[in-house]
């Protein structure tokens, strides 16, 4: 691989970051709209349910914060009251201004970290090479990087934190200048640490892990853009190897035949390691779901039996989704699957 030029750094950088961005950005957003309903109810609940809402990168961390708010904020409050609304529009106010807040933080550090994730997949690219193992990187070339990466893009995040905490926090005012009496947050405060430090390194770390293939991609010189993990999938796609588009791995696992030669079972599972929303869903015209199969938390399996004749209506399809994005496959593309039981393996994503 040649040595890269200043104009490949700054392409790399711009499609990298803006990858990374709508990782972190899209379950944010989604989040925000959530949150203000459930906030704004004063339930007693609120806490979890603004919690377990988040899935997706950066969504565990973002979650955590958000429910443990809204917990402490208004548990003692009876549902509906006129207390507990006042209380929870000041709560959805404060969240909203953590979530900005969390936002140019990530930004910032984006800025710092990104190079020194191109330099590493440049250098891996070109030892690679050298190696005679050039070629499309595949889970196993990425999972070998990361292990090796991870230290150094931990510590360029931990280097550019203090710096973006400390700017962020630096001017709350309303016209948007610094108090004279402020004081500098301490980076070792535990309620920094909670607020910013926690939240921030995930939401960075698991975001540009999960574009690490656009990342190489684009780095090896392909042509395949920024895709999101969304749009439309046909069979064959379920049935090989590699990830979607969108870097998630869903794979049909087998096709056995049932009892009922006129129906199909779908059955969704997810391994035990992972825990976040995924669905599996039968729509038809005008976007009507017709049977919906889901898994999260403790539940990691499950399934549906519908009529098959559900699949062959007009506009009918399936719709893999997720907290953050979702992937169509339309009825053009399914194989005839009346009288038989497929199991999908929502592996990766």
């Amino acid at each position: 691989m040649p040595l890269p030029t200043e104009e490949d750094y700054r392409g790399w950088f711009s499609s990298i970051k803006k990858a990374v961005s709508s990782v972190a950005g899209k379950v944010k957003d989604a989040v925000a709209d959530n949150a203000k309903d459930v906030i704004k109810a004063g339930l007693p609940w609120a806490g979890s349910a603004v919690g377990g809402f988040f899935g997706g990168p950066a969504g565990a961390a973002l979650g955590g914060k958000a429910g443990g708010i809204a917990g402490g904020f208004i548990r003692e409050f009876p549902g509906g009251s006129e207390e507990a609304e006042v209380r929870a529009l000041r709560l959805l106010d404060e969240f909203q201004t953590q979530s900005a807040q969390l936002t140019a933080i990530t930004n910032q550090v984006l800025d710092q970290t990104l190079p020194v994730l191109i330099d590493e997949i440049a250098r891996d690219f070109t030892e690679r090479g050298a190696r005679g193992e050039g070629g499309t990187a595949d889970d196993e070339v990425m999972e070998r990087f990361w292990g090796k990466a991870f230290g150094k893009l931990a510590g360029a995040i931990s280097d550019e934190l203090p710096w973006a905490i400390k700017k962020v926090t630096q001017y709350l005012g309303d016209d948007g200048s610094r108090d004279m009496n402020a004081i500098d947050p301490l980076m070792l405060d535990p309620e920094v640490a909670q607020r910013f430090w926690a939240p921030a390194f995930s939401t960075i770390i698991t975001s540009i892990q999960s574009v690490l293939p656009t990342a190489f991609e684009l780095i090896a010189g392909k042509t395949r853009s920024v895709q999101p993990a969304s749009g439309t999938i046909d069979w064959q796609q379920l049935e090989s190897p590699g990830r979607l588009p969108g870097g998630d791995d869903i794979t049909v696992t087998a096709m056995t035949a049932i009892d009922d030669p006129t129906a199909v079972e779908f059955c969704l599972t997810i391994p035990d390691h992972k825990s976040w929303f995924k669905c599996v869903q039968v729509r038809g015209a005008d976007d009507a779901l017709i049977a919906s199969v889901e898994v999260e938390g403790a539940t990691k399996t499950d399934s549906v039996r519908l009529p098959a004749d559900s699949l062959r209506a007009t506009g009918a399809r399936l719709v893999f989704a997720k907290a953050d994005g979702l992937y169509t496959l339309p009825k053009k593309s399914l194989p005839e699957l009346a009288g038989q039981r497929v199991d999908f393996y929502w592996y990766a994503g």
